[in-house]
């Protein structure tokens, strides 16, 4: 019981960067698509 606690415990911590990765990547395409439609 104890040994899916410690799993699911690091799957958490991984989270946040997981998380920070996709904000990140998300922000990099919108910003392309802003671009793209701004520049003719």
């Amino acid at each position: 019981m104890s040994y899916v606690y410690v799993m699911v415990g690091k799957r958490l911590e991984m989270l946040p960067k997981l998380i920070r990765r996709w904000i990140k990547q998300y922000e990099v395409e919108t910003l392309d698509k802003i671009k793209r439609q701004i520049s003719p």
